[in-house]
């Protein structure tokens, strides 16, 4: 899937970070050691994984990033939303990049699921 992947200029240096836009309601990238590995999207039909985190939003309650702390715990890893608008930023460059991003392995969301 093509991403826009955004290069700024920050006080800390260069950061690039993926852009889902102003309309991706439902949607997260998540990053794993500062990379992106994962692509969440709770309104895709066709992935079960995404529908179970969906639930899991719905009936528990739970925020996207109390899904990524359980699972860091569980699974011990660090997982985090990643980009954080910094206070002073300015946008250096904009490209559509091809990047593959799976969804979170469903037996780590099974996991959760049962706690």
């Amino acid at each position: 899937m093509k991403y826009r992947i955004i290069t700024s200029l920050t006080l800390t240096g260069k950061m690039r970070h993926i852009d889902l836009g102003d309309f991706a309601y439902g949607e997260w990238i998540i990053y794993e050691n500062r990379l992106p590995r994962f692509h969440i999207d709770c309104f895709r039909e066709n992935s079960d994984a995404d529908s179970l985190i969906n639930s899991l939003l719905k009936s528990k309650n739970w925020t996207i990033e109390k899904i990524l702390d359980k699972i860091n715990q569980t699974e011990n890893r660090n997982l985090t939303l990643g980009y954080k608008t910094p206070f002073i930023e300015f946008e250096l460059s904009s490209e559509l990049q091809e990047i593959k991003l799976n969804t979170l392995p469903m037996d780590w969301i099974k996991k959760l699921e049962n706690n």
